[in-house]
């Protein structure tokens, strides 16, 4: 599958460009992004590099705005000179899916097991 970036809106209506990664668990912006969004670190994880190294990253909540959509959505802190990422998670949350030919973001359906109501 090619990659291909998107404009993410950001809160304080600047936008950044980032790369789609629906490999990445998060996305990713610069930790001096969330610095000056005034960003705090909510908790902390362990990620696995494309490469196998391991790294713990700081996460936080941000309200991103892809298209038409926006949401709260947690963000990696990234370090200076990473490339910033639109992870899975974000695409989940906004109901966005990837379209490689096309190169763009697109509609994707919510799943629920079932709308199993309760018995009287």
């Amino acid at each position: 599958m090619g990659t291909f970036s998107v404009a993410v809106r950001l809160p304080d209506k600047s936008r950044i460009d980032a790369l789609v990664d629906t490999g990445a668990t998060f996305s990713k912006l610069p930790s001096s992004v969330l610095a000056r969004l005034g960003v705090e670190p909510d908790f902390s994880t362990l990620v696995e590099l494309g490469d196998g190294r391991r790294l713990r990253r700081r996460v936080g909540y941000v309200r991103l705005g892809l298209g038409r959509k926006q949401a709260l959505v947690p963000v990696m802190f990234g370090r200076a000179g990473e490339e910033p990422l639109v992870g899975a998670t974000t695409l989940e949350i906004l109901g966005l899916a990837p379209d490689p030919v096309r190169r763009t973001l697109g509609e994707s359906r919510h799943l629920e097991i079932s709308e199993r109501r309760p018995r009287r």
